[in-house]
């Protein structure tokens, strides 16, 4: 079921855009110098670039060295990366949340890091607003909507296949002695795997609610 004005609020999309998912872990006991007891620290994110919706253009991503903090890094790069036009979608408003992190740690990011955030177009509140299906059972988390508007997309193929097992892989891996010299770096390339699937997900099921805004459009229409 299809509520309120869809295809307005996909039309206010700027094109081209970018997907961007991060992943964050925190622990019970902080495993880099100046981090809070469970304080989210963002080691990964994927972006992937598109011209329309289900034109892919290229894909970019992030793994923070897991010997230390690589928050910094991560921030660099994601500005180099995301550049200064169009729409920056993602999935929650705990994206933003990582955004706004950043830029309290490091004040001189704050500025760019700002003009990304004015960017953002939250994916999950259209869904919430605009998108019922009752495989949802009333939640709109991308693990609840993925498998009803996108049946044969899955995670299955994938050694790391949630949030909760990318984060406790991350912080094995800054255990230093947890995996093997040979095992760590398959863990690594796990992690920009899982990543990398999160934004095509979004990327697949935005291209998805376009087909049903459009067929919607049609029907009222006839």
């Amino acid at each position: 079921t299809v509520a309120g004005d869809l295809r307005a609020q996909l039309e206010s999309v700027v094109w081209p855009a970018c997907y961007l998912s991060f992943e964050t872990v925190g622990t019970t006991v902080p495993m880099f110098l100046d981090l809070a007891p469970h304080e989210r620290l963002p080691f990964l994110y994927s972006a992937r670039a598109c011209s329309r919706p289900g034109a892919l253009v290229s894909h970019r991503s992030f793994l923070a060295p897991h010997e230390r903090d690589g928050s910094r890094e991560l921030a660099e790069r994601l500005l180099q990366d995301i550049g200064s036009e169009g729409s920056v979608i993602i999935y929650s408003h705990y994206q933003t949340r990582v955004i706004r992190w950043l830029a309290q740690r490091y004040p001189d990011l704050a500025e760019p890091l700002q003009r990304l955030r004015e960017r953002l177009f939250d994916f999950e509140s259209l869904i919430r607003r605009h998108i019922y299906h009752p495989a949802f059972r009333g939640r709109t988390s991308l693990i609840a909507v993925v498998p009803a508007l996108l049946p044969d997309f899955t995670y299955n193929d994938l050694e790391i296949e949630d949030s909760a097992s990318a984060s406790a892989s991350y912080a094995y891996l800054a255990k230093g002695d947890y995996y093997s010299a040979t095992r760590a770096p398959l863990v690594r390339r796990d992690l920009y795997a899982y990543g990398a699937r999160n934004t095509l997900a979004l990327a697949r099921l935005h291209e998805t609610v376009e087909h049903i805004s459009h067929r919607e459009q049609a029907h009222g229409a006839a």
